[in-house]
């Protein structure tokens, strides 16, 4: 199998090339038509996201790839080349488990690269594009992606600021689903703890900020309602997150506010995630009790902490994917040898068969038994050596040594 994997991703090419080179799933079918016509191959499939564009092809060269994507994208020859990579065989195979594993990300270890791959081979095989090879391939890289998350430890430590916040929330609220949720500020930021917290099952979100048709997109997304920024002491008893991520140049939320809102909570916990800069909570409030305040520095330190952790499991998953990287290239030895073994097969046992013929003719017509067997043996000897003996002839003529070592190794020949 000529394997081949090439593109751009986000550690070799900027984001403006990056957006130049995305396929949207409107365009993708017609895309991977295309690339297979152009680049003659087997077989091939696109893996496009947001951090890269990678080509995969069997039996097909990456500069046919490069001269369809200068005509398609209408990119710059120079400028692509200098963003561009390329694997073959063995290597596109290792890159291929790194990808699908969450090594080649720009968070190590993140989840969501596997299911875009998953997504990307399913396609290219629905319409037919992806065949048998690469179904065998993709069975054995998922296989292994699995294995790394399961055997390390690569995406068990939170390292994005979203996620770090809802880690730290689970851990003091039990059933983290039935949480309401304050989100003061509606920027990218708390839009994107609003997806995490929403991917937890949290159904209440009460979403105040300063400009009123951002608070109702997002609170749209959510399924929220929104409130007025002077509204937030009188929810504040009532909700048990606090999300904030303004640009205010004053604190939103004081400790007095807050004191008064302890009052009508009966000891229920608070978490407060202060994500402004400057800061949105008063430094204060991290005095009182129940309230559980968790800062940019806080959730920072968590995310450097954690880094260092999958690092450390990065190194166990680079060891696991080279071995069974190993394993898989034997399993392909294998299947190469496979049909020379069935062919010598085949023709021993038909010369098996024809000397048997013989032998029972022989028989039929009064040979002794024996005489008909030192016949068939001798005959059957002779048609099995042969060609090993040509082959040992020729080298010894030639000089050609590692044939003749091969071919001691390989009948297992003791010389002595």
């Amino acid at each position: 199998m000529n394997l081949v994997a090439c593109g751009i991703n986000h550690e070799t090419a900027p984001l403006s090339l990056r957006e130049q080179l995305s396929f949207s799933s409107d365009y993708l079918a017609g895309s991977l038509q295309e690339l297979l016509k152009e680049t003659q191959a087997e077989e091939v499939m696109i893996l496009s996201t947001c951090n890269r564009t990678e080509f995969y092809c069997i039996n097909g060269q990456a500069q046919h790839t490069l001269d369809w994507l200068y005509r398609t994208k209408q990119v710059s020859k120079a400028n692509l080349q200098n963003h561009w990579y390329v694997y073959h065989e063995e290597n596109a195979v290792r890159h291929i488990l790194r990808v699908a594993s969450g090594l080649d990300s720009i968070i190590l270890g993140e989840p969501q690269i596997t299911g875009q791959l998953k997504t990307a081979f399913s396609f290219a095989h629905s319409l037919g594009i992806a065949g048998n090879q690469f179904k065998r391939l993709f069975q054995y890289i998922f296989s292994v992606s699995k294995q790394v998350r399961h055997q390390t430890a690569i995406s068990a430590h939170p390292v994005s600021l979203a996620f770090s916040l809802v880690s730290s929330a689970k851990c003091i609220f039990a059933n983290l689903a039935d949480a309401r949720v304050l989100l003061i500020g509606a920027g990218e930021t708390t839009a994107l703890v609003a997806k995490h917290l929403l991917a937890q099952g949290i159904q209440h979100f009460l979403i105040a900020n300063r400009t009123a048709q951002h608070a109702k997109r997002l609170a749209l997304m959510v399924g929220g309602k929104t409130i007025a920024l002077i509204e937030i002491s009188y929810y504040l008893p009532e909700v048990d997150l606090v999300v904030t991520a303004t640009t205010s140049p004053l604190p939103i939320v004081g400790k007095g506010m807050l004191e008064s809102a302890l009052k009508k909570r009966r000891r229920r916990p608070l978490f407060m995630a202060d994500l402004g800069m400057p800061r949105d909570i008063e430094a204060e409030v991290n005095q009182l009790e129940d309230v559980y305040l968790y800062t940019l520095n806080d959730l920072q330190k968590m995310i450097q902490k954690n880094q260092s952790h999958r690092k450390v499991e990065a190194i166990k998953a680079e060891a696991l994917i080279e071995n069974k990287l190993q394993e898989y290239l034997e399993l392909l030895r294998l299947k190469e040898v496979a049909p020379i073994i069935r062919a010598y097969r085949e023709q021993a046992e038909q010369w098996r068969d024809q000397e048997l013929k013989k032998a029972f003719s022989l028989l039929e017509k009064g040979l002794s038994a024996e005489e008909v067997m030192q016949g068939l043996a001798y005959r059957l000897t002779n048609q099995l050596l042969h060609v090993p003996s040509v082959a040992l002839r020729q080298a010894a003529t030639l000089n050609q040594q590692d044939i003749l070592a091969s071919i001691i190794k390989l009948f297992d020949l003791n010389q002595s």
